[in-house]
């Protein structure tokens, strides 16, 4: 198994949370009351970044009603221990990563 080289600490991206509510007549809206989707946009254009995330999310059925954190990040900002390593590292092969954490209604 060849090891993984960790990103390099100068690579920035960017990275933001949105609230979100389902969309109506979606599975998720039966479920769900709302979500906080966590995005890393491999984009340092917080403009263009904001639009992709956005749209990430609406495709995948969620209504966005606002930001909750948004900011350019390295590296440096993920600790190892932590998920946050391993979608930055994602988004630098993928050019993208949301992850959607829902709660009931």
């Amino acid at each position: 198994m060849e090891a993984m080289n960790a990103p390099s600490t100068q690579h920035n991206m960017y990275f933001a949370v949105l609230a979100a509510v389902p969309k109506g007549g979606t599975p998720a809206s039966t479920q769900y009351a709302g979500a906080r989707i966590a995005c890393w946009i491999d984009l340092v254009d917080i403009v263009a970044a904001r639009k992709r995330a956005v749209s990430l999310a609406e495709s995948s059925g969620w209504h966005t009603t606002g930001f909750e954190d948004e900011r350019i990040i390295s590296a440096e900002d993920c600790p190892s221990r932590q998920d946050g390593m391993k979608y930055f590292t994602q988004a630098l092969t993928d050019g993208e990563v949301c992850v959607i954490y829902t709660f009931p209604k």
